[in-house]
């Protein structure tokens, strides 16, 4: 535990943003902590200069790690604010209290972005990170979870709002609700979408039950890069491996890649163990294009 904890700090301490500032980045880690216990005041991060995020001390873990770290998934929301253009369309499948869609709207400003988000608990959040920075017009929610079909699907939610997720077994110790889902395939085509630049998944395990409901669009070319959050432990509730996804990407034509411990992007080969998000790139665009 005192090891887990150490490694924790350690990677707090070095990330990109705070290994210059270590005290400084002691301090606000004490803070949440005495705030979390006593006090519960909401957080303002700064994410770039036209981007703030609320973030709230309730337990939640992603807040946590904006508050200590600013942009707590370095390389992927680095790869995000380079890729994206004005015009863009960004789909943020599990949005959460918004981080990845608050980016994408500092470049997008005549596109459109779509946060999907199913938790309850999470959503008064989304909506005041989405009214703080005046992105209504911008950042559309959908209170649906995406899956492999259309119709209804179980969620599971927790006491502690970054555990809710999709599940396939209502036998499990918590509150787990039936709610409208649907597929990116369907949504895409209801919403006459005809392009997107870029597609974050972070669906706590079931990410390859989103990527079967977009074979259309990924088949049809309309997507030129996805960030997909490699759950190995998440997986397992639902029957799948990373081996599974990233076959099924490069059987769509994309190149894979991965940032290591250093934020430096890597192509996808043989070590796998230390992946926690994939890069998908469709082979016809070229890699630097998004740097």
């Amino acid at each position: 535990m005192i090891y887990r904890y150490l490694l924790f700090l350690f990677y707090i301490l070095n990330h990109p943003l705070n290994k210059d500032h270590k005290f400084k980045t002691l301090m606000k880690i004490f803070w949440w902590k005495v705030n979390n216990i006593f006090f519960h005041f909401p957080i303002i991060v700064q994410l770039t200069p036209e981007i703030k995020c609320i973030c709230r001390a309730n337990n939640s873990g992603y807040g946590a790690l904006v508050a200590y770290n600013t942009l707590p998934e370095y390389g992927e929301m680095m790869f995000l604010l380079n890729s994206l253009k004005q015009n863009d369309v960004f789909i943020d499948v599990g949005a959460n209290i918004g981080v990845f869609s608050l980016l994408a709207s500092s470049k997008i400003t005549n596109g459109k972005i779509y946060a999907f988000e199913p938790s309850k608990s999470i959503l008064p959040n989304l909506y005041q990170n989405i009214f703080l920075n005046s992105k209504k017009d911008t950042i559309e929610v959908v209170e649906k979870i995406v899956s492999d079909k259309v119709g209804t699907h179980l969620f599971y939610t927790h006491d502690i709002p970054d555990y809710n997720h999709i599940s396939n077994t209502d036998k499990k110790s918590g509150k787990v609700l039936r709610i409208l889902a649907t597929s990116l395939d369907r949504f895409i085509a209801e919403n006459k979408i005809t392009h997107i630049k870029l597609i974050k998944i972070d669906v706590e395990g079931a990410e390859f039950l989103v990527l079967k409901g977009i074979k259309k669009s990924l088949a049809a070319g309309l997507i030129d890069a996805l960030i997909v959050e490699v759950n190995k432990e998440g997986m397992r509730e639902f029957g799948f491996l990373p081996d599974q996804i990233f076959n099924y990407l490069t059987d769509y034509g994309f190149k894979l890649y991965y940032f290591d411990f250093n934020y430096k992007l890597k192509k996808l080969e043989d070590n796998l163990d230390d992946v926690r998000n994939i890069i998908a790139v469709r082979e016809s665009q070229n890699i630097r294009s998004f740097e």
